[in-house]
């Protein structure tokens, strides 16, 4: 038998056994999804985590998943790698996509992947004074026709953090005394809603302001134009009665 033959008849199953215990050194990326500000794992977001091709909007897709509130490590060799949030957490905006470089086939990359969460804010105001009306009862509905949550106004703001990506519609229920019911309106939850979104509704009193003004008392006239007509009727029968019993 050929020495070469003998030889890696002999090391070439030890070598396969040694990298099967062993196993081949590569590249981790660790991905760790939380709340920007608050470092909060967030439950509910889609990454994936792709190798950019020419001529390809997504790349070769190493790994895709959803975020669980752990951390997610992936096996990869070295290379260029884009991290996408194809679909935000429930009440979260999207994070910006993330480039990762690989060097090494020992190296290690931990990633933090932050979303900020939306917030908004909604008002009820006299539309003559611009001063907050408290009392209104307001409901916030989604695109499926669901109640979100309601509330009643205050002379403060409305504060709602957190709330999902939709369309909404914000209904009136009820209004104090005073004022007048008025429309619903769209509300938007979008991308940007990052930053407060403020929604104010303007509410018309229902009454005009009175004006008091004196005005002459016409009662108190017809009486005593009344009262005179009266004593001439009296006088001129008197005076006719008179004339005729001196006839007589």
């Amino acid at each position: 038998m050929d020495a070469k033959k003998i030889v890696a008849s002999i090391f070439l199953p030890l070598f396969v056994f040694m990298v099967g215990v062993v196993g081949v050194e590569a590249a981790t990326i660790k991905v760790n999804k939380v709340e920007k500000g608050t470092g909060t794992p967030i439950k509910g977001a889609t990454l994936t985590l792709s190798k950019p091709k020419a001529g390809s909007a997504l790349g070769d897709v190493i790994d895709s998943w959803t975020t669980d509130g752990t951390v997610k490590t992936i096996t990869v060799e070295p290379g260029d790698y884009i991290l996408v949030e194809n679909t935000p957490a429930s009440g979260y905006v999207s994070a910006v996509d993330k480039p990762i470089k690989i060097t090494d086939a020992n190296e290690e990359v931990v990633l933090t992947s932050e979303s900020d969460y939306t917030k908004a804010e909604f008002s009820a105001l006299d539309s003559k004074t611009g001063k907050a009306i408290a009392g209104v009862k307001f409901q916030l509905i989604d695109s499926k026709g669901k109640v979100y949550t309601e509330w009643t106004s205050t002379t403060s703001v409305h504060r709602i953090n957190r709330i999902p990506l939709d369309t909404y519609t914000l209904k009136v229920v009820s209004v104090p005394n005073g004022y007048q019911l008025v429309g619903s309106q769209e509300v938007v939850i979008d991308e940007l809603c990052y930053n407060v979104k403020l929604t104010k509704t303007n509410f018309p009193p229902t009454t005009e302001e009175e004006t008091i003004t004196n005005v002459p008392d016409t009662n108190a006239n017809s009486s005593m134009i009344l009262y005179g007509a009266g004593a001439m009727i009296i006088l001129l029968g008197s005076g006719l009665v008179y004339k005729h019993a001196k006839q007589n």
